[in-house]
């Protein structure tokens, strides 16, 4: 069976970079947010690959997951006296 796409036959190496940032925080004691941005790039033979479409991407994520049984304490620092 042909599909049309060269063969292709990769060796060792640096295959990619990925650089990203996220959030997360609680919004009540049971209920997080979190959010982030990350990018990619695809670096020497796999950029070269005839199945790459594009050698850089970014994504983006948001969400909100449920902690059941979570308990988040909040405490106050205590002063030290001399």
């Amino acid at each position: 069976m042909q599909t049309g796409i060269a063969a292709y036959t990769p060796r060792a190496g640096r295959r990619d970079i990925h650089a990203g940032i996220g959030i997360t925080s609680a919004l009540t004691p049971h209920w997080i947010g979190f959010a982030g941005l990350s990018a990619a790039s695809l670096r020497g033979q796999a950029a070269d690959s005839p199945l790459t479409r594009a050698a850089f991407s970014t994504s983006a994520s948001t969400g909100i997951a449920y902690r059941p049984g979570a308990l988040i304490h909040v405490g106050a620092a205590a002063s030290m006296r001399r």
